[in-house]
């Protein structure tokens, strides 16, 4: 609702924040962890992914660069924390390779995060993607560290042991 009355403070990463809370709170009212509740929250970073990439398939992120040239120039600008690096971050090639490695990054991470033989490398990617996110989007927030937490939902929980009751 919050974030309804101020559209100038809209953040669509707070809509997420909103429905993972909702979700947890729904888990915590349940006596027990069910793997349905682990599940709803890998589904929801799956969709949030997919449709992160479905934003950036627009000419305005593909042909024309933006954001991402705005925020490399800013990156890069005077005094900035990688003000060493202008002419080689902002350079037109580096805007397109990032458009499209941000597409395809998107496109891929809810079947990348799923599968087995792909988890582990797609977990490193992740940290050098979200980390330079962090750098680079300062706007964004703790949105990156979130993400790259995210990742642990996905990894491969050891069986459940029934307890054992013992004779004596």
């Amino acid at each position: 609702y919050l974030n309804l009355c101020n559209a100038g403070r809209y953040v669509n990463h707070y809509y997420l924040y909103g429905l993972l809370a909702a979700y947890l709170l729904l888990a915590a009212l349940d006596s027990h962890v069910r793997r349905y509740h682990l599940l709803l929250l890998r589904l929801q970073w799956s969709v949030a992914y997919f449709f992160a990439g479905c934003v950036k398939c627009s000419s305005e992120f593909l042909v024309h660069g933006e954001p991402i040239r705005t925020f490399l120039k800013m990156a890069v600008g005077k005094g900035a924390p990688l003000a060493p690096l202008a002419g080689m971050l902002d350079a037109e090639p580096m805007i397109v390779l990032a458009a499209i490695f941000a597409l395809l990054f998107d496109l891929g991470a809810g079947l990348a995060l799923w599968f087995r033989p792909t988890y582990k490398p797609f977990c490193a990617m992740a940290a050098a993607f979200h980390l330079t996110n962090s750098l680079l989007f300062r706007t964004i927030g703790s949105f990156p560290f979130v993400s790259l937490a995210s990742c642990l939902l996905f990894a491969e929980a050891p069986p459940i042991s029934p307890p054992t009751v013992s004779r004596h």
